[in-house]
């Protein structure tokens, strides 16, 4: 018997929907202000996004979002080299 697309499990996480509103929300506030901090669209305050500089922790876009040390630097720093 052949199962129809709505008997099966849900796709997507009530998480999922959290973690997609805040990146839609990060989006939209650096589009209006230049900044991506700010608040998602339930008025929740956004996991802080810092400011990128050698050395500085990088925004890990999971659940939960997480600031903390780039630990993948050395797999795309020839891009960075590229560039000089």
């Amino acid at each position: 018997m052949v199962r129809s697309i709505l008997d099966r499990e849900p796709l997507w996480r009530p998480e999922d929907y959290k973690l997609s509103d805040q990146i839609m929300s990060y989006w939209t506030d650096f589009a209006k202000t230049g900044d991506p901090n700010g608040v998602d669209g339930r008025g929740n305050k956004l996991p802080e996004w810092p400011n990128m500089e050698e050395g500085d922790p990088v925004l890990h876009l999971d659940t939960p979002i997480t600031s903390r040390p780039d630990e993948n630097r050395r797999r795309y720093e020839f891009w960075l080299e590229s560039d000089k």
